[in-house]
């Protein structure tokens, strides 16, 4: 078993990739583990984002959430997860037409790809 952190935003993107995949008939264990955790994160940001989007800014930018005692299976399903977000934001950037559009993209791969590693790291 290992523990996960990940900055609110990378948790938000990781659970919308596999919400993604789920839709087109890939079911993920780790979304039907890390729901009681997910849900209830996203009517949050989702009521934030409404009512008060300074804090909703706030959240997803400055905050963490830590995700205890995650079986081998799932922190590996995480990184395969992160691998396709970030072949998906190579795609993306490949296709930006500027440095604002990409330069934002870059930095989402960059966070994205130490947290996959970081990941990896800690299952060896």
């Amino acid at each position: 078993m290992t523990e996960l952190t990940f900055d609110i935003w990378q948790f938000v993107r990781l659970m919308v990739h596999l919400e993604d995949r789920e839709e087109v008939g890939e079911p993920s264990a780790l979304l039907a583990d890390w729901r009681d955790i997910w849900e209830p994160l996203d009517q949050e940001l989702a009521q934030l984002h409404e009512e008060d989007f300074d804090a909703y800014s706030d959240m997803m930018m400055g905050q963490f959430i830590t995700v205890e005692e995650v079986e081998p299976g799932l922190a590996r399903e995480a990184a395969d997860a992160l691998a396709a977000v970030i072949a998906e934001l190579d795609g993306m950037i490949a296709k930006a037409k500027d440095a604002e559009e990409k330069d934002p993209l870059t930095f989402e791969r960059g966070e994205l790809s130490a947290l996959k590693k970081k990941i990896l790291k800690q299952l060896r």
